[in-house]
Formats: structure tokens, sequence, C-alpha cells
């Protein structure tokens, strides 16, 4: 089944997807080096003293892998802990005269929902891509 070992370095990488599902974009791949390692080594490249296999070496830092579907469900859950607080006080609010508006809530999870959705078909879908290029 290709079932990989959840690592604490799985558990860092969701915390960082989890900003990405707060601007309510779907999470499918990630960079493993840090932006901070990659700007490094796009600094460290000089004209007429890099070599292309340098050159080439810093522009991999750019590529990306697909999330693994633990990353993902673990990035969810974290967002929702996050948010949790904010929509359950829209959905049971403390004014006056105003009542319980579950309709609130139900969007709030189906708009979680089928973030991770997409989130886990676009990652599938990233995988195979590779590995039809793996496989050519």
């Amino acid at each position: 089944m290709g079932l990989q070992r959840f690592a604490e370095q799985n558990v860092e990488r969701a915390r960082l997807l989890r900003q990405e599902l707060t601007s309510k974009q779907p999470i499918s791949s990630s960079r493993l080096q840090s932006d901070a390692d990659i700007y490094a080594g796009l600094n460290s490249l000089k004209c007429g003293e890099t070599t292309p296999m340098e050159a080439y070496k810093v522009l991999a830092g750019l590529d990306e892998v697909p999330v693994l579907g633990s990353e993902i469900l673990t990035a969810g859950l974290l967002y929702r802990l996050s948010s949790f607080e904010e929509e359950l006080m829209q959905t049971f609010p403390e004014e006056l005269g105003r009542t319980a508006d579950l309709d609130v809530y139900g969007r709030y999870v189906e708009k979680i929902d089928g973030l991770l959705l997409k989130s886990q078909e676009a990652a599938d879908v990233h995988a195979e891509v590779l590995r039809r290029l793996a496989a050519a």
C-alpha cells in the first residue's frame, strides 16, 4: 500500500500547510527546502563562475513533492482547531435576540471538507504525474 511512517517532520510540514488552508487555498505539494535555503542558493549563483551542475542543483530546490494524505488531514485538523472558536461565536451569537444559526457551522464544515478533498485529489494527481514521468 505504500504506507509511510508519520514522523515529526510530517507534523512540521502540516503546520506550514495549515497556513495555506488559512488563505483558502488547497494544498497538494510542498518543497523539501525552505524558502530561506532556496534564496540563499539562488543568491550564491554567480554569472560566469557557477557551473551548470551547480545551478541545476540549486534550481532542484524549487521542485515540489506531493503532500501525504496524512499531512493534509493533519493540516486540516490544525486549521479547524485554530478557526473553530470564531465559527462557534458566529453560530451561537452572544447578542440578545439572536438565535443560533447552525447553517453557519454547516457551511464552515463543508468549506473545510471541500478544501481538504480538493487538496487530496490534487496531491494524488501530482503523485501520478510524477510516477508516469519517472516510468517514461
